[in-house]
């Protein structure tokens, strides 16, 4: 009698866990796509320089808001402009003296995209940038 009972509320349990399983929704989509991603380092000397870090978005809801890019260990406001035919997210990440007063912070995160949607901060990895060649800014 106690096996059938034990046997019975296991199968109980076990199909409340699917049905919870099948009611949690579990989704991938993001609220816009990455269409591309590179990052250019610059120098204006020896102790003024950074990285500029460009992502191109395209199908972007509205309730969305660009919080962070994360680059290689360090953090850096991100900042969306929108041009004609595109919209970038940007981010400044600098060494050293900024000429743009802007601060980097340090951080142990992966690379990653930060951003708010519907009131909940979320990311997305950065695994796919590449690289453009630095830029030498003449005095």
């Amino acid at each position: 009698m106690r096996y059938k009972f034990n046997k019975f509320l296991f199968l109980c349990a076990f199909s409340l866990f699917f049905i919870g399983c099948k009611s949690t929704k579990i989704s991938d989509s993001k609220p816009f796509e990455i269409v591309d991603s590179y990052y250019q380092s610059w120098q204006v000397n020896e102790n003024k320089r950074g990285t500029n870090i460009i992502i191109e978005i395209k199908s972007c809801k509205e309730n969305v808001t660009f919080d962070t890019i994360v680059f290689r260990g360090y953090k850096a406001k991100a900042e969306l402009i929108s041009e004609e035919r595109k919209s970038i997210v940007k981010g400044i990440v600098t060494i050293g003296v900024s000429p743009f007063n802007i601060t980097s912070d340090a951080t142990e995160l992966p690379d990653q995209l930060i951003y708010i949607f519907n009131g909940k901060k979320e990311f997305v990895l950065l695994t796919n940038l590449r690289r453009v060649d630095m830029f030498y800014f003449k005095q």
